[in-house]
């Protein structure tokens, strides 16, 4: 049963723009699907690194040893030979508006969604890891003035779902030997729960191939970094869905930390992500958004990572905002 006054929403699958760019209809809820940068599963501001006995740190990090950990935490990086690493980022979207198609801000329904991705890592050398990703999602629609934290009720009916949506093998390796600071991550996520679609629309139901560069510059005297990323993430139909078109995101990443102290750390995010339709009449759109973070460094081993971002334009895009809880362990074996 839905309950009184909570308005259910409908997606249509069509075979043109409608995918990306729904229009609202009177009784329904539109529903937009944050992309995956939007909720979560894996943002930039997430690795740390220890390094391995038997590695070397690249220059300039072997002035102060702690930056060794702090350098590479913006993400993307190499761990040492030996060493593992356990990741979990936690990411609540929430949103009472979009973007429509003229980039309009338009009021909607309450839509949440909660994304748990939970990352394995081991450093097969000090150039190669490798890893497995496990995503957990939910999400519950509801009136725009419900909290967006009954999302953690964890509940199956017409108005929210959980289930494993993704999992998937995962490559990051160094190119260039001698060039520590560039990355390169490739990982394909493999949808897992049936009928991610819906009712209630929990994600697209397409395969996903991540291609990752990742680089990381120090400066003033190691006291601050810049971080860039670019992220190629091609969405393939899976054939249970004929009419869903394949399409292409490019996810671009800046962002700059302040080392404070040995322990904590502060950073500014700026991400713009354009997504392009594959095939005829398919829709595009982007979304551009601005955030703000502090880390915490325990024991060299622990870190606590907190982000808050806010989605400030966009086309067939959501206009919500983000809440992020990250914690990550790494030991060598």
């Amino acid at each position: 049963m839905i309950p009184s006054g909570v308005v259910v929403s409908e997606k249509v699958e069509t075979d043109g723009p409608e995918e990306e760019s729904p229009v609202a209809v009177p009784g329904t809820q539109v529903e937009i699907v944050p992309e995956i940068s939007q909720v979560e599963t894996e943002p930039a501001v997430e690795v740390n690194v220890l390094q391995g006995e038997d590695s070397v740190a690249a220059e300039p990090f072997n002035e102060e040893p702690f930056l060794n950990l702090q350098a590479y935490s913006a993400g993307g990086v190499v761990l040492g030979k030996s060493m593992f690493e356990i990741k979990l980022y936690n990411n609540l979207y929430t949103q009472t508006a979009w973007f429509d198609a003229d980039g309009k801000r338009a009021m909607l329904d309450r839509s949440t969604y909660f994304t748990s991705n939970l990352g394995l890592y081991y450093a097969v050398s000090n150039q190669v890891n490798v890893g497995l990703d496990f995503v957990l999602r939910a999400v519950r629609n509801a009136p725009p003035e419900q909290s967006p934290l009954d999302v953690f009720r964890f509940r199956n009916s017409d108005s929210s779902r959980v289930a494993i949506s993704y999992f998937g093998p995962k490559v990051r390796f160094n190119p260039i030997r001698s060039h520590k600071n560039l990355t390169l991550q490739t990982a394909f996520w493999i949808p897992y729960a049936g009928q991610l679609q819906g009712p209630p629309f929990l994600e697209w139901d397409r395969y996903q191939w991540w291609i990752s560069v990742y680089y990381t510059a120090l400066f003033a005297r190691n006291k601050m970094q810049i971080f860039a990323a670019v992220e190629y993430v091609p969405r393939i139909r899976r054939s249970s869905y004929p009419i869903l078109k394949s399409d292409l995101i490019v996810y671009n990443k800046a962002l700059v930390s302040y080392f404070i102290t040995r322990q904590v750390t502060v950073y500014g995010l700026g991400e713009f992500g354009p997504s392009l339709g594959l095939g005829a009449n398919s829709a595009s759109s982007y979304y551009l958004a601005f955030g703000a973070g502090a880390k915490y460094f325990l024991a060299h081993k622990f870190t606590f990572d907190l982000l808050y971002t806010h989605f400030v334009a966009g086309r067939a895009a959501g206009a919500g905002q983000t809440f992020n809880l990250g914690l990550s362990y790494v030991f060598k074996s």
